[in-house]
């Protein structure tokens, strides 16, 4: 089973190449900026969506029941963190 950190990285960049958005990410400082950033975030549900999709029909039953399990485990014991 892959780790958290890199299933995140993963789940972000797939989100950024299917909005077509793989420019560096840009840290909002002024309110109009910060309000776009909200906005591009909102309309990126759909993609996170259909990442989340792809992803789980990738899962084997082995791994569906360890990530599940996963849930209830501290993540140093879970992932070796």
């Amino acid at each position: 089973m892959r780790c958290a950190a890199f299933s995140r990285a993963h789940t972000q960049w797939r989100i950024r190449e299917i909005m077509g958005k793989t420019e560096k990410i840009h840290l909002a400082e002024t309110p109009e900026e910060q309000k776009a950033w909200m906005a591009q975030w909102r309309s990126a549900e759909i993609a996170l969506r259909q990442v989340k999709r792809e992803e789980l029909r990738a899962m084997t039953d082995e791994d569906a029941v360890a990530a599940f399990n996963a849930l209830e485990t501290p993540p140093e014991f879970a992932y070796g963190v």
